[in-house]
């Protein structure tokens, strides 16, 4: 997916009564996917940033999406991250990355990754635990329709009433 289009799309659904904030921690990219919303004329926030340490106040957003960024990412980072996206989302709210999943049986990256000549292939599928041990419920990765690519979701739990 080109930079910023996965941000411009969100703004666009959430509309004009909804907000959509974006971050990276490269200007350069914040640049052109502002130039990229302006164009669509979708209003959003944009701000240089870094997963593991949100701008945001807790329980901001009622959906955080992530697309291909967390393979990028050490996995002490991700956990830090997940547990940034837990802190920013809503009780109830949604988290939904698209990163590289494993699809069995296809592909010269299946071969490769059996002959141990490449490492992270299922990585959407560690991303799916890493999300059940941030405490997000309902963890699950499905197809995209994609064979390298694959989303991982996830629920921050619901507050819970005494």
């Amino acid at each position: 997916m080109r930079p910023g289009r996965l941000a411009t799309l969100a703004a666009t659904v959430a509309g004009p009564a909804g907000e959509t904030c974006a971050i990276d921690p490269a200007p350069e990219m914040i640049e052109l996917a502002r130039r990229k919303a302006a164009r669509a004329g979708v209003p959003m926030r944009f701000e240089v940033g870094v997963i593991e340490a949100l701008p945001y106040p807790a329980n901001r957003f009622d959906v955080v999406l992530s697309s291909l960024m967390l393979h990028h990412l050490p996995d002490d980072v991700k956990r830090r991250g997940l547990a940034e996206i837990r802190r920013v989302l809503k009780p109830g709210g949604r988290v939904v990355a698209v990163d590289f999943g494993a699809t069995p049986g296809e592909g010269i990256g299946h071969l490769l990754c059996v002959l141990g000549l490449r490492t992270g292939w299922d990585h959407a599928g560690r991303l799916r635990d890493m999300f059940r041990d941030a405490g997000f419920d309902a963890a699950e990765m499905r197809p995209t329709g994609h064979r390298a690519l694959a989303f991982v979701r996830g629920r921050k739990p619901p507050a819970t009433h005494a």
